[in-house]
């Protein structure tokens, strides 16, 4: 005899009764029983439910009753539909589908469905279910098919057929992804052509981006099943945050980021004006604590009554960055977005002292041409989500007293400059990089050579300024140049 092996019993169960086993409890009747009982009900003698039930069901317990008379009313309210099955020889049916669900469109009007949906998305128009069962039922009714539903079981099927999938976005925009990448090629056409001609051998590029004091999972958290109210506890502060401004080079170089934050403004002028010239915008009682943590981290720490960037900050930043250069004879390009702060008249002019030449992102294209919003913003507020999760365990891991509840803190101040740093350095060098790369603005040898000769050049007196090269060049369209690069 063959040895059987022990049926495997799986992982044992810690908390319920597991899967209910079939009873068998509930039976179907056909459309013949069904008419044969409402007849007998129509024959009968008052109290006419009860004589029915106790004829067909003579043993049927009482709790069950009114199981029983809800299902012959509802017979009674469908007797039209079953004496119409019965006529059509369906009388050992058991269910009787209602008008019009079984209706189907031919092949060659669901064609004409199928040609809608692909010129909307060509389009770039999202089409949802119940767009879709509109024009369905529009397109049949036009074709003279009566009774079509448009069921969810007929839109699954009609996915299936014709290869379709509802999917997710993955991005949201106003041109179309053929135009966004023939904005990138002529974008990173038009930086390698400024590169040549001004001699520059490595492209910067800045971007503002949003520093949270919490990171709190606003889709979904883990929870029991069944509960309607999902409470998570927060530190009060959601939205606060701060503004901070990155740079980094082609070659991959990280440089000190600029941290803004939000503060009330004194009602006074002067003071204003005061705080504005002596403590980075900060007031008299928070600058000590300001002055020092600049020491310690190296961030450059502003305020301002919005938190958020300014024409007079980027002005400190093109002066932090590049206005102490030990040399002004190479240009320095620098590559960053449309915000009206970073093209005042103020800021231009400075740039232009210092020979910087500033290049517009063309807008609605920066998730392809700026090399912030492609490689380095995400995994930075990734580090900086790690960080808020580790403060939050640091936090539960204290002791207390078992009557006191727990009250999460805010990093304040001094624990965001630091976790701005350390995600700012855990950044490598290649993730830089990279995002020049991805955006094909990272410097050929061709390039690089042609810009290492117009230097020595520049050294031996050959060639004019570069300002004075770039202005008078053909190679350029004049006025994009004078719009969108100072130099």
């Amino acid at each position: 005899m063959a040895r059987t092996q022990p049926r495997s019993v799986g992982r044992p169960r810690l908390n319920g009764k597991g899967r209910h086993q079939t009873k068998y409890v509930k039976k179907s009747i056909s459309v013949a029983k069904k008419l044969e009982v409402l007849s007998f009900w129509a024959n009968a003698s008052k109290p006419k439910m009860i004589h029915t039930i106790a004829h067909f069901w003579h043993d049927l317990a009482p709790e069950f009753y009114n199981s029983k008379r809800t299902m012959i009313q509802r017979w009674r309210r469908e007797s039209a539909k079953l004496e119409a099955a019965m006529k059509r020889s369906k009388g050992n049916h058991f269910k009787v589908r209602s008008l019009g669900v079984g209706t189907i469109l031919p092949s060659e009007v669901e064609l004409e469905v199928v040609f809608w949906v692909n010129s909307l998305r060509m389009e770039g128009v999202p089409v949802s279910p119940r767009m879709l069962a509109l024009q369905a039922r529009r397109v049949a009714a036009e074709a003279g098919i009566k009774n079509f539903r448009s069921s969810d079981k007929w839109i699954n099927g009609f996915r299936g057929r014709h290869r379709l999938s509802m999917r997710v976005p993955t991005r949201q925009s106003q041109d179309s992804p053929e135009d966004i990448a023939k904005v990138k090629e002529e974008f990173a056409a038009k930086v390698e052509k400024m590169a040549r001609q001004l001699g520059i051998t490595r492209i910067y590029n800045a971007d503002q981006t949003a520093a949270f004091f919490e990171y709190l999972p606003t889709k979904k958290t883990v929870h029991t099943r069944g509960a309607k109210t999902v409470w998570v506890r927060c530190a009060g502060s959601p939205k606060e945050g701060a503004t901070v401004m990155l740079l980094g080079d082609s070659n991959g170089v990280r440089f000190t980021p600029f941290v803004v934050f939000k503060i009330k403004p004194s009602i006074h002028p002067a003071i204003v004006k005061e705080n504005n010239e002596k403590r980075c915008d900060f007031g008299t009682r928070t600058w000590p604590e300001i002055k020092k943590l600049k020491a310690e981290t190296g961030l450059q720490i502003y305020a301002n009554g919005k938190g958020w960037w300014n024409s007079d900050l980027t002005v400190r930043f093109l002066q932090f960055h590049f206005g102490d250069r030990t040399s002004h004879a190479e240009p320095v390009l620098l590559l960053w977005d449309d915000f009206s702060d970073h093209w005042t008249a103020e800021v231009l002019a400075y740039a232009a002292s210092i020979r910087v030449v500033l290049l517009k992102v063309p807008p609605h294209a920066t998730s392809v041409c700026q090399p912030a919003d492609v490689a380095r913003n995400h995994p930075f507020k990734t580090w900086l989500r790690r960080f808020w999760l580790e403060d939050i365990q640091r936090q539960l891991a204290q002791p207390r007293d078992a009557q006191d509840k727990f009250k999460l803190t805010p990093p304040g101040r001094s624990g965001m400059c630091r976790w701005v740093l350390a995600s700012w350095d855990s950044l490598s060098p290649e993730a830089i990089a990279n995002g020049y790369k991805k955006c094909d603005l990272q410097l050929n040898d061709d390039c690089l050579a042609a810009a290492s000769l117009v230097s020595e050049l520049q050294q031996l007196s050959l060639v004019g300024p570069v300002a004075k090269a770039v202005d008078q060049t053909q190679d350029f369209d004049r006025e994009v140049i004078l719009e969108e690069a100072v130099v």
